[in-house]
Order: C-alpha cells, then sequence, then structure tokens
C-alpha cells in the first residue's frame, strides 16, 4: 500500500499509525510518498503479482504511473499468477518471481 491516504487501505493501517483514520490523518500525510515524490534518478523497481489479493496490484500500478510522470526511474514487473506471499515464499510462480527480483537487484547493483 503506497498512498497512505487511500480509503481502501484505511483499516489495513491502523496498527502501523496507531489509530482510525480520523486521528492518524496528519501522521498518514507526512508519511506518504505520493506527497513527497518529486523526479529521482535512484531507481525505483516495483514488483506485484497479478493475483495479489493483500494488496491490490493496481497499487504498484498507481505508483508506477505516478513516479514516472515525476520523471523518477521506475520499473513495475507484473508477475502473472503470483500473489502477495508467492512473490517471496517458493510456489509455482517461484521461478518467474525470483528472475524479477533477481534483475532488479543485478541492475539497481550498476
Amino acid at each position: 500500500n503506497y498512498n497512505l491516504d487511500d480509503p481502501r487501505v484505511a483499516n489495513e493501517l491502523q496498527v502501523f499509525f496507531g489509530g482510525m483514520t480520523a486521528v492518524t490523518s496528519e501522521a498518514r500525510a507526512a508519511s506518504n510518498p505520493f506527497n513527497y515524490a518529486t523526479g529521482s534518478q535512484i531507481p525505483v523497481y516495483l514488483i506485484a503479482g497479478t493475483n495479489d489479493t493483500t494488496v491490490n496490484p493496481a497499487a504498484a500500478e498507481a505508483l508506477d504511473s505516478y513516479l514516472t510522470d515525476q520523471r523518477w526511474n521506475v520499473n513495475l514487473t507484473l508477475i502473472p499468477g503470483a500473489t502477495h506471499n508467492s512473490i517471496i515464499v517458493p510456489s509455482a510462480a517461484g521461478p518467474d518471481s525470483l528472475a524479477a527480483i533477481l534483475e532488479a537487484t543485478a541492475s539497481a547493483a550498476g
């Protein structure tokens, strides 16, 4: 969940922020990367599974679009059939997930 102001994730972040949105709205806004992102050459690699029901892959797509508009060096990899956990836990999507992570790491290392 990248957009911390998004009402769809408000309940999921109660423990992290220590309360309901109405009480923690200032902390959420201060922590929201969408409020601070300006152009950067630092590479950002986003990886999401197309079958993720924990964090909708649309969140990664929205961040990719936003950062691209802000002229960031951003790359999004959507792994077909992968879920939230299969990206990091061995599964049928494991080889594709591992390949995407290794590619992102190698690119970041230069």
